[in-house]
């Protein structure tokens, strides 16, 4: 093949990939208004370009295959076949065979696969020799997820978010389905572009930006600051522009749960109405591309946990159609995602019992309604007593957690009995620029970011308690919170500098606070990736250059201390129930 054929392989590859995501969503409307001859019309069409355009290119076996799903949907366009919910189970195995064929192709354009099988389904399905086989559900690639068997007593409500939400269904109901208008959209011209070439972009004005620093720096000591700050207002203009340019919508993350939830509900014969809200907001790329797995956890969950039968639901008083609500919205330099269901909640006993029964936690420890919850966040924890398609394995809400720490956010749950439970995760908008604050501790200059610091306080001896053997701990405003030093737990030498001033860090409502020597300045900076010697380093999120040209450390606060601070919780809780 010469590279013009190579290239034209290769964008119709691309191109069939995003065809592929509508249609997807096509087939589960078909599935709900089996009369849409509009709906129809443009699946026909879609299967149709895609038949020709695809032997065009020379990929014979998905113009081959795509042909008798083409008959399929020309006999339900004629009204000659009714499009059941078996068939809808078959077109979208259809559409599972097409993706993995472009995956394969894309890796290489010579690659044969096995569609015989499908092709025959096609073709009896057409001459009414057999049924549609049932779909296997969609998320089978991913490892199942657990969450527990929910019921739960009592919940606060999310404090943050100042929007109409259903999350507010933890502590009321789930409202009606509401029919939300759509402002129409503009049309705007596109180019596509290599992500590669935003990358180097995002890394020129990132460098842009460092060296702008630096100038400001060395003016200000002559005084001479007034074009520096010209610069630096052009520079953030740019910077904004660049980083725009990796937002993406989060609708394409969210139109496949769809798929999800409609297959997972068929496996467990549940009925689900799955509500999704602001498809529109848009985040990062990269944060976007790792929101998959936590998101599939999280949904399979609610609906294989949380959500009731039809049978109990209409015993409970309830619909039998459960309600799973994703909703996406910005709060401040955060995506929040919340994912609500209307079903039984988490029931914090039944966790406690567990997690005694398989020596989570002794006996002896007394947790709280919401630590109680939380024990399913606990690798390896489940409450199934028989491994499913679905769930079971112990290998769910953890990664959840740890995914989204991992990218810098924060997961949240809250549940009430007979109600539901709610999900909320936060995730910066970006991970290429943070809002930073420069701080030194142990005779560094450390990053710290913005967003993680709740307050900051002078920090005075009289203010910190020190028992034998125990965590330093202060009283803020009527409230006890363990006191760490980033000098002494960063593991840096000693260099015995007097901590000063106190950082104030909230993680899942419990405070904490970080003594350090002194707050240098506030300011926005390019996150690096860290080097192979700090890349496994617990706490390190990156590296960073700063005004003066010297590289620094960017610290997560959350993940350094969060896992210790969980630790001498469950002591303390010990050593109170002693």
């Amino acid at each position: 093949m010469d590279d013009f054929e190579i290239e034209l392989k290769h964008d119709f590859l691309q191109e069939a990939r995003e065809l592929l995501q509508n249609t997807e969503q096509s087939f589960l409307e078909l599935e709900k208004d089996p009369s849409n001859k509009t709906l129809i019309d443009a699946i026909f069409r879609f299967a149709h370009n895609l038949k020709g355009t695809s032997r065009a290119v020379g990929f014979g076996q998905i113009a081959e295959l795509t042909h008798r799903a083409e008959n399929l949907l020309l006999e339900i366009k004629q009204e000659k076949i009714f499009a059941t919910d078996l068939i809808v189970s078959t077109l979208l195995l259809f559409n599972d065979k097409v993706r993995e064929m472009i995956d394969g192709l894309e890796e290489n354009l010579d690659a044969v696969f096995d569609c015989e099988q499908l092709m025959k389904d096609l073709d009896a399905i057409i001459a009414g020799e057999a049924a549609a086989p049932v779909a296997t559900p969609a998320a089978a690639s991913f490892e199942p997820e657990v969450e527990v068997e929910v019921e739960a007593k009592s919940v606060e409500s999310f404090e943050e978010p100042q929007v109409e939400t259903v999350a507010q269904a933890v502590v009321h109901k789930l409202p009606e389905k509401k029919e939300v208008k759509k402002e129409p959209r503009k049309d705007d011209e596109t180019l596509r572009v290599s992500l590669n070439r935003l990358e180097v972009l995002n890394n020129l004005v990132g460098e842009l930006v460092i060296i702008q620093s630096v100038v400001e720096s060395a003016l200000g000591k002559s005084g001479e600051l007034k074009t520096a700050r010209s610069l630096g207002k052009l520079c953030k203009d740019i910077q904004d522009l660049s980083m725009s340019l990796r937002m993406v919508p989060v609708g394409p993350s969210f139109q496949k749960l769809a798929r999800i939830v409609r297959d997972t509900s068929k496996l467990l014969n549940k009925k689900v109405d799955l509500r999704l809200i602001g498809e529109d907001t848009e985040i990062d790329k990269t944060v976007a591309e790792s929101l998959g797995d936590p998101l599939v956890h999280i949904i399979r969950n609610a609906i294989d946990h949380g959500l009731e039968t039809p049978a109990e639901r209409i015993a409970a008083g309830k619909p039998e159609e459960g309600v799973v609500e994703v909703m996406a919205f910005h709060e401040g330099n955060f995506l929040v995602i919340q994912i609500t269901d209307d079903g039984k909640g988490i029931n914090g006993s039944k966790l406690i019992e567990k997690a005694r029964a398989k020596g989570i936690i002794p006996d002896s420890m007394n947790l709280t309604e919401q630590q109680a919850i939380e024990l399913i966040f606990h690798a390896g924890f489940s409450t199934k007593e028989v491994v499913s398609e679905v769930s079971g394995r112990g290998v769910g809400m953890d990664v959840v957690k740890t995914n989204i720490e991992q990218l810098g956010g924060e997961v949240k749950v809250r549940s009430k009995l007979g109600s539901g439970s709610c999900f909320r995760l936060m995730l910066p908008l970006t991970l290429a620029i943070i809002d930073g604050m420069l701080i030194k501790a142990g005779g560094q200059q450390l990053v710290v970011p913005k967003g993680q610091v709740q307050e900051v306080i002078r920090l005075e001896e009289n203010m910190i308690t020190q028992m034998t053997g125990r965590r330093p701990y202060m009283n803020l405003r009527n409230t006890i919170i363990p006191v760490f030093y980033l000098e002494e737990d960063w593991g840096s030498v000693a260099t015995g500098e007097k901590a000063n001033i106190a950082m104030i860090v909230r993680h899942n409502d419990q405070s904490f606070a970080i003594g350090i020597t002194d707050i240098m300045r506030q300011q926005q900076v390019v996150v690096k990736p860290p080097t192979k010697e700090i890349l496994n380093k617990q706490g390190v999120m990156g590296t960073t250059i700063l005004g003066d040209g010297k590289p620094s450390l960017i610290i997560d606060l959350i993940n350094l201390y969060s896992r210790k601070l969980r630790q001498e919780m469950n002591n303390d809780s010990m050593v109170q129930a002693a």
